[in-house]
């Protein structure tokens, strides 16, 4: 008899545990929360170190290694230029937006902000 008193007393806490997570609602924000903007000289420096570090990472692939290999940097706009034999990519920073956009024609358009949370370049997906 005190066994099934017990059992029963399981299932009525069960069912009034279900019924409490039924009713359970979660705040949620409607906005989501952006990446916060940098000053236009800071997002300038790390755009430029991040454009540097590129250009640094191709330099082993540059002639006389892979003659049909150029890599230029233009200032207006600020941007890496990559040109092999068939297809050529651009590596553009736009500063009024504060993202870097990559253009491939083999992959298409990739964009990506700074974090300063986490203090990476992260791809960056448009609402």
């Amino acid at each position: 008899m005190m066994h099934g008193r017990r059992v029963q007393a399981a299932l009525w806490n069960d069912m009034a545990l279900k019924r409490a997570f039924n009713t359970v609602s979660i705040p949620t924000s409607s906005q989501k929360r952006g990446l916060p903007q940098l000053r236009p000289d800071q997002f300038k420096a790390l755009a430029g170190s991040c454009l540097a570090r590129v250009e640094g990472a191709l330099e082993p692939l540059l002639p006389p290694v892979n003659t049909i290999f150029h890599v230029s940097r233009t200032s207006n706009p600020d941007a890496l230029v990559v040109t092999l034999a068939a297809h050529e990519f651009q590596l553009t920073v736009l500063a009024k937006t504060q993202k870097i956009e990559l253009v491939s024609p083999i992959s298409g358009t990739r964009t990506y902000v700074y974090n300063p949370r986490t203090l990476r370049w992260q791809d960056h997906v448009s609402e």
